[in-house]
């Protein structure tokens, strides 16, 4: 988790605030942690954003962290899913987590907000 709070960090620093950096393990999805990002700097070509993420991601994790990653999704700043996470967070807290809900079609077995557009 921290590595990831790291990594985050390092991309805020370098391309700016996105409105949702979280990990969020769905129901059903092998156990496996999936990185979802919104952000301004990303909108324009997500699936660039995407594969760039990826890449630079899976240089961060050692082979062990490597097979509790399950993949990047990239989506709109004023995405409905990204929109409707948002609202489930109480207050403002640079770091959140969820338990068991649905948002939208995704069945979240936890979700971990590590930055949000809401965040001091």
């Amino acid at each position: 988790m921290f590595k990831l709070v790291a990594f985050e960090d390092r991309l805020e620093r370098e391309n700016g605030k996105p409105c949702l950096f979280a990990l969020i393990r769905r129901q059903g999805f092998m156990m496996r942690w999936e990185v979802f990002l919104a952000a301004p700097w990303a909108a324009g070509d997500p699936d660039g954003a995407r594969r760039s993420l990826v890449a630079e991601l899976v240089s961060w994790l050692t082979p062990e962290e490597r097979t509790k990653f399950g993949g990047v999704t990239v989506l709109r700043p004023c995405d409905d899913f990204v929109c409707e996470l948002l609202d489930r967070v109480d207050g403002h807290e640079l770091v959140h987590e969820l338990r068991p809900t649905m948002v939208q079609d995704v069945d979240i077995q936890r979700a971990v907000i590590i930055n949000s557009c809401g965040a001091a």
